[in-house]
Order: structure tokens, then sequence, then C-alpha cells
């Protein structure tokens, strides 16, 4: 049971992260009914898509991240292409989370953005150095404490209900915007071939693993998107549709949703909560990007490259990678959904009709992004 619980607090924590503060910015165009749906759709998708990595594992009988199977099944090839994909994301993710939380330590500590990066390098290797149940007990407390974070952040930005929370007409561009986003916050895949090593390969938990850590953070990406359009809406109308018109800044509607509470606590817990957030994902992302690069490399030099690439990164060119996060969900769906579904089609497995879904949603992914690009 402890295995289990330990196992849904890594998928939780590596999907909650800079959705929280993204995804209000844009459901704001589309309003909180339909981005719910969007998001109850996209629960399905992230959770049938990671089964296809899972169930390529149990095919292969060891746990091995998807840029392995796709050597061991397709060749040299696919791999090529699958490592590529896969490594230029998740550096790409390091590299903004440990911007994100080297800002919030300057903030919290008045640290120089030098030491709040070396800070987090550290930290992570901390953290990677840890025993795999002392690290897994170690996540599901910051986990735990995410979620208290977000209940008080949700308490104290409550309003009395009444509020613009419809998104009025909603434009195409403004879905073909929100799609790619909803689907890299619920990027859970890279963590499917640790979670199937720790579970024994006993696919009844992994599934319900999956299933219970995509839909808890549904849950609190719907809340949160209601509360802070609820808050925005009943308290001040032109910041409203400043929001709508991609007028406000991330640090701008955190001022907001502290200026509008009678609390002066919240502004520590949005800080927290925004630290927590970026900590959490970061791990998730780390420990499956770590375990696909001690396939190829020496367990301590794996875990040096996988602290030091966003530092050096950090250091050396600013803010590069946020372009990079602007197609990231093109990215990711070279290994979330096109090569596991190709590789479980090459082993001829019958394919199951959310598996086709998934493979059609991939295809949207792309074509939006290539839309937002051109």
């Amino acid at each position: 049971m402890k295995k289990l619980i330990h196992s849904v607090c890594l998928i939780f924590g590596t999907c909650v992260g800079a959705g929280l503060v993204a995804l209000p910015m844009l459901a704001v165009h589309l309003g909180i009914s339909l981005s719910a749906i969007i998001i109850a759709a996209m629960v399905y998708i992230a959770w049938r898509s990671s089964m296809m990595t899972v169930d390529l594992n149990a095919l292969h009988r060891t746990p091995s991240s998807i840029v392995q199977l796709s050597e061991v099944y397709s060749g040299k090839k696919a791999f090529g292409i699958t490592m590529a994909s896969f490594y230029l994301l998740s550096f790409s993710l390091l590299t903004v989370y440990f911007s994100c939380v080297s800002d919030t330590i300057k903030t919290f500590c008045h640290f120089g953005q030098t030491t709040g990066v070396l800070v987090c390098g550290l930290g992570l290797l901390g953290l990677l150095s840890l025993k795999t149940r002392v690290f897994s007990q170690l996540n599901t407390i910051f986990v735990g404490l995410l979620i208290v974070v977000i209940a008080i952040a949700i308490f104290q930005t409550r309003t009395d209900g009444h509020g613009m929370i419809s998104g009025g007409s909603v434009k195409f561009n403004d879905l073909l915007a929100f799609l790619p986003v909803i689907f890299t916050s619920f990027g859970v895949q890279n963590v499917c071939h640790t979670i199937y090593g720790y579970l024994d390969g006993d696919k009844r938990k992994i599934r319900l693993a999956f299933f219970i850590g995509i839909l808890l953070p549904a849950v609190v990406y719907i809340a949160w998107i209601a509360c802070v359009l609820n808050t925005i809406a009943s308290n001040d109308a032109v910041f409203y549709q400043r929001l709508q018109a991609h007028e406000v800044s991330v640090g701008e509607l955190i001022a907001f949703l502290c200026d509008c509470s009678h609390y002066k606590s919240l502004g520590f817990f949005l800080k927290t909560l925004t630290l927590l957030a970026v900590i959490t994902s970061a791990v998730g992302i780390a420990i499956g990007l770590l375990q696909s690069m001690k396939e190829l490399l020496s367990d301590k030099l794996a875990r040096l490259l996988v602290c030091i690439v966003p530092v050096v990164i950090n250091l050396t060119i600013s803010d590069v990678f946020l372009k990079i996060l602007s197609f990231g969900g093109m990215v990711a769906t070279v290994f979330v959904f096109f090569m596991p579904y190709y590789l479980l089609k090459k082993q001829g497995q019958k394919l199951t009709v959310g598996e086709h879904v998934c493979f059609l949603f991939g295809i949207v992914v792309v074509l939006c992004e290539l839309k937002q690009l051109f």
C-alpha cells in the first residue's frame, strides 16, 4: 500500500507544476465549463498514453524508458528520434524549473541568480543520491505539503461567486493555444518505467496509481482555475479584460491574488505553492531523465549530467529554453504518443480505441503548435 501511495504522489507531483500559473491565464478565454470539459478529456488521454508505455515495459519485462524501448523494438533511427525529443524536452523543462526555483529563492532569501541556480543543482543532486525508499518518502512529504498549500491558497482567495467567469465567445486560436499547454500540464509519461519497476510490474496497481495520480491534478487544476478566474472577475473587471487580452504577466497575476485576499499570509502561501509545484515537477522529470541516461552512462555520471546541464544553461544562455517550451507539446508527442503507438503496432499488439484516440490527439497537438508558429 505504501508503494502505491508513493507512486501516486510521484505521478501527482510530476504533473502539477507550471500549469497552475499557465492554465488560468489561457482558460480565461474559454471559461470554466469548457476548460473543465477539456481537462476531463485530458485525464483519459494522459492515462491511456501512459498505459501504452507501461504495456511496452510489460512486453520487455524490464523497466525501460521509451528511449531504450525504441532501440530494442525498432532500431537506431527510431532510437535517435526518440532520444533527441525526450532529452530536448526534459532538459528544457529542468532548465526552466531551475530558473523558477532560483527566482523564488532569490525573493525569499535575497540571493543572487547564480547562487540560486547552484543551490538548485546541488539540491537536486542530493535528492537523486538518496536511497529509493528515503527519496519516495521525502517526495510524498513534498506532495502532501503541496496539496495543503493549494487548499489554503484556494480557501484564502475564495469569493462570493459573482463574477464574469464565462469565457464569452471562444475564438479558435484560443483553443489552439490551450490544447498544447493542457497536454504538457499532464506530462507524466516520463515516469512510466519508474512506476513499473517500483510496483514490481503489477499492472493492476500501476493502472490504479496512474489513474489516481492523474485524476487528482485534474481536480486541482479545475478548482484553481475556477478560484483564480472568479476572484479576478469579482474584484476587478478591468484586470479581467487585461488578462483576456494577454496583457498580464505571471508576477502581476500573483500580486493581484495577494491583494484581493484579506489574509496577509496569502503572499507567502502563493510563493510556497509555486516553489513546491515546480520542485515536485522537477523531481519527477529528473527521475525519468536519470533512468533513461543510466541505460547509456554510469550511475554517477548520469546524476551529474542531469543536475549540471540545467545549471550551465541557466548561467550561460538567458531565457533560451523558454522559446523551446512554446513548442514543447509538439516535441513531447514523439515519445508520449507516436513512438509508443508505433512500437505496439510493430509488435503485433491489438490497438484499442483509446490508443487510436491518443494518436489522433497527438496529431492535433502538432497541428496546433504549427498553427501558432506559422
